[in-house]
């Protein structure tokens, strides 16, 4: 199975002038100037963000997300959001933040239900009662193999292919991408591949299963098939 690798994308604190209209985002990297008389103590702390990731961990493909601040405010609130088309976003989770006026503090959670294919994360806070952004955008791929196994057969170089799901647009590539024209026995959840006139080498079965795209590689000897 190939793998591609998250994008990241380089991480600011966005702001927004004092000036801004209703609706623009508050500013997160300045506290406010302290009134006469009181002691630099006395200044609120501010929040800043070190670090903001997500990336696929795991044979089950699960997704974590972690973060670092270097200072938070005090009864900080970090909200995880998530899209499939970096337009539509809703919320994964929120969490609490520690409140160290001066310190480095991580955290790090799983998305209890994280999409297949490409998704795009972001983090905000609750500022005020405002949903403010702090991150740019992190995204990461789920290639769904978990949906999809190669199973082989008695007979040298035949294999069977099933799902946890319809199946659709059955096709099988060479390490190259190129795709290999054969007759499949195509059966509801299962496919049926007789690949024994193909020399020796890897392969990828590529299907729709649920609707989401999914490749597994397969290797192939002059003995067995090993499903990857």
């Amino acid at each position: 199975m190939k793998k591609l690798l998250p994008t990241f994308f380089s991480l600011t604190v966005l702001t927004a002038s004092a000036q801004a209209p209703e609706g623009m985002l508050a500013d997160v990297t300045h506290a406010p100037a302290p009134t006469a008389g009181a002691t630099p103590t006395d200044a609120p702390a501010i929040l800043e963000l070190v670090s903001f990731e997500a990336y696929v961990s795991g044979p089950e493909e699960k997704v974590q997300l972690r973060w670092a601040t270097a200072s938070e405010r005090a009864h900080e609130r970090f909200i995880i959001e998530r899209s499939s088309d970096l337009e539509a976003w809703s919320p994964v989770m929120a969490l609490d933040g520690e409140g160290h006026a001066a310190a480095y503090t991580r955290y790090e959670v799983e998305d209890p239900g994280p999409l297949e294919g490409v998704s795009y994360y972001r983090l905000r806070n609750l500022e005020n009662g405002m949903s403010v952004e702090l991150s740019d955008l992190f995204s990461v791929r789920r290639s769904s193999s978990q949906l999809l196994q190669i199973l082989p057969d008695r007979s040298p170089g035949h294999f069977t292919v099933e799902a946890d799901g319809p199946m659709t647009d059955v096709l099988l590539m060479d390490n190259r991408g190129q795709f290999i024209p054969m007759t499949l026995d195509i059966r509801d959840d299962r496919v049926l591949v007789n690949a024994e006139l193909l020399a020796p080498g890897t392969y990828y079965v590529q299907a729709v299963v649920n609707g989401s795209p999914v490749q597994r590689p397969v290797i192939i000897t002059g003995t067995t098939v090993i499903g990857g």
